[in-house]
């Protein structure tokens, strides 16, 4: 985890979007943790068609205790 920010703005101008999340926690080249309450669900297969740009979207309640618990420095792998 590079740092951590509450609330953050996420946007794009390549992708067009521009939202704001409650928990950012980013790991690398502007990709990172965060909640995504614009999902309707997480897992299984909706990565195929529906996925992220590079980011781990999480449920509001995940991210909130991803962000209590997590430092700067803490060490993020993404399999």
């Amino acid at each position: 985890i590079a740092y951590k920010a509450s609330p953050y703005n996420l946007s794009s101008s390549e992708y067009g979007y521009n939202v704001t999340v409650k928990y950012w926690m980013p790991f690398v080249y502007g990709q990172g943790l965060h909640d995504a309450t614009w999902r309707p669900s997480f897992g299984g297969s909706i990565y195929r068609g529906n996925g992220s740009h590079g980011c781990v979207n999480c449920p509001y309640s995940t991210a909130a205790v991803l962000y209590k618990y997590v430092e700067e420095g803490f060490p993020v792998i993404v399999y």
